[in-house]
């Protein structure tokens, strides 16, 4: 009997260690990736539905009996509380906020960190993709779970959280689409001396070039002293309606002639009074190209009467506030010249002095 026992005891031991043996091997972290496209939203919004929590009602949560919301101005202070049936209630929490990135810690009760969520929002004001790494931290007993295939509703929770985010896209892609427009009466554009740089790219996505032609330029007026005489505009020197494709330059106005080295990528412009049609656009339109033919079809314009000169005036832009609703802009149409004004006309930049 005794020896039935003692092998009893020194199988169970043996099942005992090896066991512990095989969950040590199981990987003790997993991490998860998944991506979310965006339609030109601001980097703002979206910052804001993921670090008040209050807003994740909106999104992420579909049963709200087990839940508790702690909210705070302060980001770093508010706390989302979730209580599963048969299990310990868990938190989440924002570790560290910054303007392209959010991190966000998984407690436990035992206040143990099990599952951090980092949200990449890129560098640009205006975001076209988000990416969320989820990386979670495995104890035995969750290991456990996993060989059984157990249920374990707060790693169910927080697994399934990606499932959510295609909703969070059509949310936000939805609200910042909204913008309206005026037509300001025919007036006159110019005359105006200006630096600029050029590129190519398709009409919708100049952004992308603009914003960091603006900053060149305006570091390169601050260093030579030479102030701007009007907000930055973007001049179209080709532009292909049917595809949208778009050889432009971003330029600075001043109120001189300058001289610059011919060896920089950084070059003088000067632009003649002209005749022009102007559209208004207040908030976050997404597509350029629509708008210009959405000009087109306006009764102030005639295909007979508008010439090839096209510009972008950027008055009020995600470079002064991150509330989209007040970006304001204009779009310049040029009006073919009569044959008593044969004087208007426009210094184009040429095409092979382009820059990416």
């Amino acid at each position: 009997m005794f020896k039935v026992l003692q092998f009893l005891f020194y199988s169970i031991a043996l099942l005992f260690i090896g066991s512990c043996v095989y969950l040590a091997t199981i990987p003790s972290k997993h991490t998860y990736n998944y991506d979310i496209n965006f339609d030109n939203v601001p980097k703002k919004m979206i910052q804001n539905q993921l670090i008040h929590f209050e807003n994740w009602l909106n999104w992420a949560i579909t049963d709200t009996s087990h839940l508790n919301i702690n909210q705070n101005v302060d980001p770093l202070l508010s706390k989302l509380q979730i209580a599963l049936p048969k299990e310990n209630a868990f938190k989440i929490e924002n570790e560290l906020v910054l303007d392209s990135l959010v991190l966000q810690k998984v407690y436990t009760k035992k206040e143990r960190g099990i599952q951090s969520l980092a949200w990449n929002l890129g560098k640009q004001k205006v975001v076209n993709g988000m990416s969320l790494t989820l990386e979670e931290e495995l104890s035995f007993k969750d290991k456990i779970f996993d060989i059984f295939k157990w249920k374990n509703n707060k790693r169910i929770w927080l697994q399934h959280l990606h499932t959510r985010l295609p909703l969070l896209q059509q949310q936000l892609n939805k609200r910042a689409s909204d913008y309206s427009i005026t037509y300001s009466s025919k007036g006159t554009f110019g005359p105006f001396h200006y630096v600029y740089l050029s590129a190519s790219g398709h009409v919708n996505n100049i952004a992308n070039y603009t914003q960091k032609h603006i900053t060149a330029l305006e570091q390169y007026l601050a260093e030579h002293n030479v102030k701007s005489a009007h907000k930055p505009i973007t001049i179209y020197n080709d532009y292909n309606e049917t595809t949208g494709d778009l050889i432009f330059s971003t330029g600075i106005p001043i109120a001189t002639q300058i001289l610059i080295p011919s060896e920089l990528a950084i070059r003088y412009g000067y632009i003649d009074s002209l005749s022009v049609y102007k559209m208004n656009i207040i908030g976050n339109p997404k597509s350029t190209k629509v708008l210009w033919e959405t000009f087109k079809k306006t009764k102030q314009t005639t295909l007979s009467d508008m010439s090839k000169q096209r510009f972008e005036i950027y008055e009020i832009d995600q470079n002064s506030t991150d509330n989209y609703t007040k970006w304001k802009k204009q779009l310049v149409w040029g009006i073919k010249p009569t044959i008593s004004s044969k004087n208007d006309s426009i210094t184009y930049v040429s095409k092979n002095s382009s820059i990416n």
